[in-house]
């Protein structure tokens, strides 16, 4: 009996349609191997980047088990699902290595053998518009981060200490207990308190710490004495612009709050 690998994937670069197109898969191909009298196990990495394939684990599963001999077909949606490399790297390799164990590459609609030089050069196209795709893909993601950059917004990722995001009006807002803890540490350095001074504070205080916990460090204390992005401010190209978000302190306060390595006289710990 032939023995099938069903790879199912979702692109996270594909919004809007993640719950319906895994749907899709997870009904349609095991529907479609049981219709050609195929056994089948299922290699399902859901949502997930296809750019890299040793961060997919079903994928890498999948490889182990062709290398092995488990496996007479791949089955997907698309070819495209295989992989989603910007330079046809991992594609390529995919292919070659269906080759070398005689597995074909099907979908519901068609069946490639690699072993053959047409199905081998289809493929190949197919990863081919793939490639150019992702190259679109990323350069307009690039292009629409640099466009935010510019105008002040917030791009993602852990939300600066003092602060959390809301993902709805996609802003950073002031977190009532850590932002009070960065207006203290910056109002205490301008008032000429050392980080040394700083950091006994935090610690006898007890204050939650931007890891968690409440472990305080000089480096913590110094790390956020830097961050523009409590004065409402952005790097962009270089300099410093205003920031959609609401300030924690003043650009002055900021500004006269900033540590100077010559004339850091503290503790004589390192704290860069």
């Amino acid at each position: 009996m032939i023995r099938a690998g069903i790879y199912i994937r979702k692109s996270k670069l594909d919004k809007g349609q993640e719950a319906h197109r895994l749907e899709l898969q997870r009904k349609k191909l095991p529907a479609y191997a049981a219709s050609q009298n195929w056994s089948y196990d299922l290699y399902d990495d859901g949502i997930i980047s296809g750019a890299e394939v040793e961060n997919r684990p079903q994928m890498v599963r999948l490889i182990r088990d062709i290398e092995k001999g488990l496996i007479n077909v791949v089955l997907v949606i698309e070819v495209s699902r295989l992989s989603r490399d910007d330079n046809m790297t991992d594609h390529l390799s995919f292919i070659n290595l269906c080759a070398s164990k005689k597995v074909k590459i099907a979908t519901p609609e068609r069946l490639l053998d690699p072993t053959d030089t047409a199905s081998w050069f289809m493929s190949m196209m197919e990863g081919g518009f793939s490639a150019v795709e992702m190259r679109t893909l990323k350069k307009r993601i690039m292009e629409g981060r640099e466009m935010a950059r510019s105008k002040g917004r917030w791009l993602g990722g852990p939300s600066p200490f003092g602060y959390d995001y809301d993902k709805n009006r996609k802003l950073l807002i002031p977190n009532p207990e850590t932002g009070e803890i960065i207006r203290t540490i910056f109002r205490e350095r301008v008032k000429g308190k050392s980080i040394d001074e700083i950091v006994r504070m935090a610690r006898d205080r007890r204050w939650p710490s931007t890891g968690g916990g409440s472990n305080w460090w000089n480096v913590t204390v110094f790390r956020i004495l830097k961050k523009p992005v409590y004065a409402g401010l952005l790097r962009h190209n270089g300099e410093l612009i205003k920031a959609v978000w609401e300030p924690l302190v003043d650009r002055a306060i900021w500004e006269a709050a900033q540590p100077v390595r010559h004339q850091h006289q503290d503790s004589g710990r390192a704290w860069l």
